[in-house]
Order: C-alpha cells, then sequence, then structure tokens
C-alpha cells in the first residue's frame, strides 16, 4: 500500500493567520481622516500674542474622530468637562468648528455641545486659519468678532 500524503490545514496556522488579520484591521471608524486623527494636547493658547494663562492648571485635549471633535478639560483633582461638536477642514489653510448642535434635552450650543469656555470660541460655528501643520504640531488662529482678539492655540502630539 502506497503512503499517500493527504493535506490538512494546521490549527495553529489558522489561528496565527486570524490574529494578523485582526493585528492589521482599521482601528479608525468611518475612514481614514489622515493627519487630523486623534488626540492633541492644547500646549498654549495666546490672546493678541499674550500667553493665556486661565487655564494653566488644566489639560485640554482636542480629539478628532471621523467629524466629531471632542475637546476634554481635565481640571485637579480629576475633575473634566466634555465638549462634543463636528469639524471639517475646508481648505489647506482653513478649519470648520461647529458647537451649534443639540438634542431632545440640550438646546443648541449648551452643556456638552458647547465649546470649551479655556478656547474662547462661540457656541456656533467658528473658521480659524491653520497657520501650520505637521504630525506633532498644528498652530490654528481664531479671530474672534465678539471681542476683536486673536486667539492662538498651539496642539502637540
Amino acid at each position: 500500500m502506497a503512503n499517500k500524503k493527504t493535506s490538512t490545514h494546521n490549527p495553529a496556522m489558522i489561528l496565527l493567520a486570524m490574529i494578523l488579520l485582526a493585528a492589521t484591521a482599521c482601528t479608525r471608524n468611518n475612514g481614514d481622516i489622515g493627519p487630523w486623527f486623534g488626540a492633541w494636547t492644547m500646549t498654549s493658547i495666546k490672546a493678541d500674542g499674550i500667553p493665556v494663562t486661565d487655564y494653566s492648571t488644566s489639560t485640554i485635549t482636542w480629539k478628532f474622530q471621523s467629524t466629531v471633535i471632542n475637546m476634554i478639560q481635565i481640571n485637579p483633582h480629576h475633575e473634566y468637562i466634555n465638549s462634543f461638536g463636528t469639524w471639517r477642514q475646508i481648505s489647506d489653510n482653513q478649519l470648520e468648528l461647529n458647537f451649534s448642535h443639540s438634542d431632545l434635552e440640550r438646546p443648541s450650543g449648551t452643556d456638552v455641545y458647547a465649546p470649551l469656555p479655556a478656547t474662547h470660541l462661540p457656541a456656533s460655528v467658528s473658521l480659524l486659519d491653520i497657520v501650520s501643520f505637521s504630525s506633532k504640531r498644528i498652530v490654528l488662529e481664531y479671530s474672534s468678532p465678539a471681542d476683536g482678539i486673536v486667539y492662538t492655540y498651539t496642539l502637540d502630539r
């Protein structure tokens, strides 16, 4: 009787293939949004070139995911404020932030739909100039029509 070799799948190889597939799967829901994706820490804010220090005991993070921006301010004793809006890059040098959203319990631009007070952004649609953008740092400027002040935000990874 001839020794007949049959092809069988090794369970370990199948498991390895499944692990590799899972490890390389998409981690960005709703598609890749490019270099904006992720968490950026606001390392400084300036008003007409003068550093603003009223948030200096806090950490403020801007998180970009899909079309949602989540700003989080963590205060001493781990108290935090969450803020949600939407964003889109209008051109190479302009970013739109929209904090005019609402739900059944919260009117437009209030509570979690209002921008963080430390940012001095309005609870509506704002256009920010992209002064510089790299994979490690973003510098944005917002000219406030309410008080005529130019706010400069530096965000680092």
